[in-house]
C-alpha cells in the first residue's frame, strides 16, 4: 500500500506541473534539405485549427527568440522563419510557437544546409524525385518556391538547367510556365536532374533561390483507362495525430471521375477528419494528355487509418484504374516488442484457469501467429534466475502497447499493484505516458470498485475489450469482434522486407495475412 500511495502522490504532483506549463510540444517530422548559401523561408507546419494565435520562432534552445529585424541574416517576418542567406552552420533544429491566454503548441523543426558536391551545381541530399509517363507529354514542378512571391503575388521568372547545363526553352519541345517546365513527347533520353533557377530581392540585394529535381521516366500501358501517375502501390510513415495530404496524379481526359476510397467506401462529403479536394490541369500543348489530381486531406490521423489501405479510384469509359496508399507507423520508435501482456499470477505449476489458456494459448494463437505480432508475455519469454523487477522495467520501454488481463480469479483482484513488475507497468503507462494501456476483460467484471485506483482511472478513460463466452470455446477468427476492436488499439502490422507488395482492388481490405510492406515510398505529386 505504501508503494502505491506514492504512486498516487507522485501522479499528482505531475498532474500540478502540468497544468503549469500547458505549452503542448511535438516534433515535425519532415526534414527539409535546402542548398547552402541561398535564401530560404521555413513555415510553421499548423493546421487551420492550431492557428490560435501569433507565431514566434525560437533558437536551438526552444527559449531564445529569433531576431524580427529584418537586416538579419536569421530573423522572423510574419509568420516565417527566414535565412538570408543559410549557411551550412545554420543546420539544426528550431522551434515555433502559437499561444493565446489557454493554449500554447511548440513545434520543433530540423533545418539542413548543404553544399554543392564538387563539380557539380547541387547536392544529391537536396534533390526531389519527380516521375513521367512515355511515350506523351508531362511537367515538372518546382517546388517550395510560393515563399518568394512578389509584391503582386507572382512567383519569380525560373530560368532551367538539365545537368547543370542551360536547357532551351524552344517552345516546342520544353516549355516554361511559371514553376513549370512542360515536356513535350517524353522519351528516357529526358531522364537527368534539372534545376530551376532564380532570384529573390531582399531589401535591394538580390539572392539565389534553386531546386533541383530528378526526373525518372516510365514506360506507360497502351490502354486508353485513365493512368495513375501516383500513388503507386506504396506504404507511408505517419505519426497518429499529425496531419497528411495524399495526393492521387492522374494523368488523361479532363472528364475523368476521379476520387478517394477507404474501408470500403467513398469519403462522405461531410467526413469531419477527411476532405477531397480536386484541381484539374488542362495540357496546353495536347488537351487528351490532362492531369486530374485528387488531394485527400487528413485533419488528425486516428488509430483506425491504419487498418485499411486508402485507394484512389480512375475510370472513364474504357475501364478503371485503382492504386493505394497504406499507412505505417514509424519503424524508428526504438521498440522491439508490439505488446506487454500483464496478467495475474495463478498459484501452482500447470494451472488450467481461463487467463492462463488465453494468456499461453489463444493470444500467441492469433496476434502472434495470424497477426505477426510480437508479444513479450512474463513467464513464457524470461529466462529464470533474471530479476523481474529489471526484465519488466526494462521490457515494457521496449513495448508499444501494454495488455492487461483482468479476470475473477480465486485470489481476487489483489495480483494487481501489488507485485514489482505491476508497479512498474503502471508507472510507465500512467507517469511517463510512452505506452497505451489495453484492458481485455475475459469476463464480466461485477465491481470496479476493488480494483486498484490506476486500473479504475484508464477503465473510465477508455473503457475494456470483454470476451464473450467460453474462453475454451471462443472464437480465434481475427474477423470475430472481439478480435477487431483488440486490433484496433494495436500497432500496424510489419512483414520481412523481402515480402512483395500486393495490389488491392478497391473492395478489398486488409486482414492480419495480409501484412504491410515495410518499404517506404512518399507519394509524389
Amino acid at each position: 500500500m505504501k508503494v502505491l500511495f506514492r504512486l498516487v502522490c507522485f501522479i499528482a504532483l505531475l498532474t500540478s506541473s502540468l497544468e503549469a506549463d500547458k505549452c503542448e510540444e511535438r516534433e515535425e517530422e519532415v526534414i527539409l534539405v535546402s542548398s547552402a548559401r541561398e535564401i530560404d523561408a521555413r513555415s510553421c507546419p499548423l493546421i487551420l485549427s492550431e492557428h490560435k494565435g501569433p507565431i514566434i520562432w525560437y533558437k536551438n534552445d526552444g527559449k531564445t527568440p529569433v531576431s524580427t529585424e529584418r537586416d538579419s541574416r536569421i530573423h522572423q517576418h510574419k509568420d516565417k522563419l527566414w535565412f538570408v542567406p543559410a549557411e551550412v552552420e545554420d543546420s539544426g533544429y528550431y522551434y515555433c510557437a502559437v499561444s493565446n491566454s489557454t493554449y500554447c503548441l511548440k513545434t520543433k523543426i530540423a533545418a539542413e544546409f548543404v553544399q554543392h558536391e564538387p563539380n557539380l551545381c547541387y547536392s544529391s541530399q537536396a534533390v526531389f524525385t519527380q516521375r513521367l509517363l512515355i511515350p506523351g507529354d508531362g511537367q515538372l514542378v518546382c517546388p517550395y518556391l510560393d515563399f518568394f512571391k512578389d509584391e503582386n503575388n507572382e512567383l519569380p521568372q525560373i530560368q532551367w538547367y538539365k545537368d547543370c547545363k542551360p536547357l532551351l526553352l524552344d517552345n516546342i519541345n520544353f516549355v516554361g510556365i511559371t514553376n513549370k517546365l512542360i515536356i513535350t513527347n517524353v522519351t528516357t533520353a529526358h531522364n537527368g536532374h534539372y534545376t530551376c533557377h532564380a532570384f529573390y530581392t531582399h531589401l535591394g540585394k538580390q539572392y539565389h533561390v534553386s531546386r533541383v529535381i530528378e526526373l525518372i521516366t516510365l514506360v506507360k500501358s497502351r490502354n486508353k483507362r485513365p493512368e495513375i501517375v501516383s500513388p503507386a502501390n506504396e506504404t507511408i510513415e505517419v505519426v497518429l495525430g499529425s496531419w497528411l495530404q495524399l495526393i492521387c496524379n492522374v494523368t488523361g481526359q479532363l472528364s475523368n471521375f476521379v476520387y478517394w476510397r477507404w474501408n470500403g467506401s467513398a469519403i462522405k462529403e461531410y467526413e469531419p477528419m477527411m476532405m477531397e479536394e480536386f484541381t484539374y490541369v488542362q495540357n496546353p500543348l495536347n488537351k487528351r494528355r490532362s492531369t486530374v489530381i485528387a488531394r485527400l486531406n487528413i485533419t488528425a490521423v486516428e488509430s483506425k487509418f491504419f487498418l485499411h489501405p486508402f485507394i484512389c479510384l480512375a475510370k472513364n469509359t474504357e475501364g478503371r484504374s485503382t492504386a493505394y496508399i497504406q499507412l505505417i507507423h514509424p519503424a524508428s520508435d526504438g521498440k522491439t516488442y508490439d505488446a506487454y501482456i500483464l496478467c495475474p499470477k495463478t498459484p501452482g505449476e500447470g494451472s488450467t484457469s481461463n487467463s492462463d489458456i488465453f494468456v499461453f494459448n489463444v493470444l500467441p494463437e492469433v496476434l502472434e501467429k495470424q497477426c505477426g505480432y510480437k508479444l513479450f508475455i512474463s513467464g513464457r519469454d524470461d529466462y529464470v534466475g533474471e530479476s523481474i523487477v529489471e526484465v519488466a522495467n526494462e521490457t515494457i520501454k521496449k513495448s508499444r502497447r501494454l495488455i492487461i488481463i483482468l479476470a475473477r480469479e480465486i485470489s481476487g483482484f489483489r495480483w494487481l499493484g501489488n507485485s514489482s513488475e505491476d508497479q512498474i507497468a503502471m508507472y510507465n503507462a500512467l507517469i511517463q505516458e510512452g505506452i497505451k494501456v489495453v484492458l481485455l476483460e475475459l469476463e464480466k467484471i461485477p465491481d470496479y470498485e476493488k480494483m486498484p485506483e490506476s486500473i479504475k482511472f484508464i477503465k473510465q478513460k477508455q473503457g475494456a475489450i470483454r470476451w464473450s463466452g467460453d474462453i475454451r470455446e471462443g472464437s480465434q477468427s481475427t474477423n470475430s469482434r472481439f478480435w477487431k476492436k483488440v486490433r484496433y488499439h494495436m500497432p500496424a502490422q510489419r512483414q520481412p522486407p523481402s515480402a512483395k507488395h500486393k495490389l488491392l482492388s478497391p473492395a478489398t481490405q486488409l486482414d492480419c495475412k495480409e501484412k504491410r510492406p515495410l518499404e517506404v515510398h512518399v507519394p509524389l505529386g
